[in-house]
């Protein structure tokens, strides 16, 4: 499937270091984003190694063995198989670059790593960075935030919107660097020509509901385009914290950005 994607990240109003990074590279149909966990010098570092080695390991020869797998079940296997594995990689080297130093002691980041092959989405996440799709006007979410407040509102303790304003809402549970294992959720979505799908860190989420996410979706033109939108509009509704955000639009035969 042809796509066409953007990327963009921005410090925020209220933070002076960006400790989010990631990666767009629609050759590959890769796409990864980090977001630091463990204070600025050690977030920055735990996020950048974490998609430089997620990059690494994701070499075109391994993801084209994938695509050219005829069986969709065989598919899905090895891209689960290789996602994990790439995840855990980031996780061992977090935990070893942390004890080069007491200042990257305990750092770590939140972990998005998508792969578009054919007519799937295939993604493991640990942390609260989330994927959504949107099709036919509508927005859902694709991934479940490892957080406290994400449990609650499972259980049915919290609304999504007392879930926004909750004081323990920063507060993952599952994040590369924490522990020597990562075992990151995976998930597969399918896809069709029209589907836009965005990645980001909390820092766009938290600022902007589903509802405002799909309306600029809605009125966009291109991934460019929607992804600075995206941006700009969570620093006009505060900016508190680091925004990342990728934009992947499945286009159509007759479209061409």
């Amino acid at each position: 499937m042809e796509v066409s994607a953007a990327g963009l990240t921005d410090v925020g109003r209220q933070r002076q270091v960006n400790e989010d990074h990631f990666l767009v590279d629609a050759l590959r149909g890769l796409y990864v984003i980090a977001d630091g966990v463990g204070g600025h010098k050690g977030g920055d570092t735990a996020s950048r190694l974490a998609v430089t080695v997620v990059g690494d390991y994701l070499s075109q020869d391994v993801l084209e063995a994938i695509a050219g797998l005829a069986c969709e079940v065989d598919r899905r296997r090895e891209a689960r198989g290789v996602l994990v594995n790439a995840a855990e990689a980031a996780n061992r080297a977090i935990l070893q670059a942390a004890t080069t130093s007491e200042e990257l002691d305990g750092m770590g980041c939140t972990l998005l790593v998508a792969l578009l092959s054919g007519h799937s989405l295939y993604a493991i996440h640990a942390g609260d960075s989330r994927a959504y799709r949107f099709r036919d006007g509508k927005l859902e979410a694709l991934t479940i935030d490892h957080s406290r407040v994400a449990l609650l509102v499972t259980r049915g303790h919290l609304t999504v919107e007392q879930a926004r304003l909750h004081p323990m809402r920063n507060l993952i549970t599952k994040a590369a660097g924490l522990h020597e294992e990562l075992k990151p959720d995976f998930t597969v979505t399918s896809l069709r020509a029209g589907d836009w799908l965005v990645l980001c860190s909390d820092g766009l989420w938290e600022m902007l509901t589903d509802d405002r996410i799909a309306e600029i979706i809605r009125l966009g033109k291109d991934p460019e385009q929607v992804v600075g939108a995206l941006v700009s509009t969570a620093n006009r509704a505060g900016g508190r914290d680091n925004i990342t955000a990728i934009v992947i639009r499945c286009l159509r035969e007759d479209e061409d950005f």
